[in-house]
Formats: C-alpha cells, sequence, structure tokens
C-alpha cells in the first residue's frame, strides 16, 4: 500500500467544476486525506486572494500556494509559509 504524505491540487479543472464549486466528492476526498494526516496543498499561478476565495470552499486549513509558487500561505491562519519578492531595482527595469 502507498502512503503519501503531501497531495498538491491545482486549483482549475482539478479542485473546482465549471461551475468554480468544489464538489463533495472532492471534498470529501480532501477531508479523508487530511484525516489519514497528509498534507493537502493547492497550487495556482492564481494570486492569492483569488485563490483563497475559492479555497475557503473546503473549510481546511491548508496551505496555498499561489503566484506560481513566489507566495506560499495557509488558508485559514494565514501564515506564510514562504514568499518571494522580485527585486526592486528588476521590477523598475520592466516598466
Amino acid at each position: 500500500m502507498t502512503t503519501y504524505k503531501l497531495i498538491a491540487i491545482d486549483i482549475d479543472d482539478t479542485l473546482i467544476n465549471d461551475d468554480k464549486e468544489v464538489t463533495p466528492g472532492v471534498q470529501r476526498a480532501l477531508e479523508q486525506a487530511v484525516a489519514q494526516d497528509v498534507v493537502v496543498t493547492l497550487a495556482t499561478g492564481r494570486a492569492y486572494a483569488s485563490a483563497q476565495k475559492i479555497a475557503r470552499q473546503t473549510g481546511l486549513n491548508v496551505p496555498i500556494i499561489t503566484y506560481q509558487g513566489a507566495l506560499i500561505k495557509n488558508l485559514l491562519d494565514e501564515k506564510v509559509l514562504y514568499e518571494r519578492y522580485v527585486a526592486l531595482d528588476a521590477a523598475k527595469k520592466t516598466v
């Protein structure tokens, strides 16, 4: 039997359906994984605010990987686990 330690789930077309909702079956699967001490994380290129709105449907305090990995933050307690900024001088060069 395989034991999983981490499940990373994309939001669009994986976590949510076409109506932007987490289905009951997906919700049950997430809850079962968490109950078995599996870390479930949501991963997306979306901005945190957008991902947070969708992830709140799960009601789980899972890490959300956003901005293509530049920000990893827990959903419910909003603890920042990782944050990476573009250097100001580099950002100015792109304008």
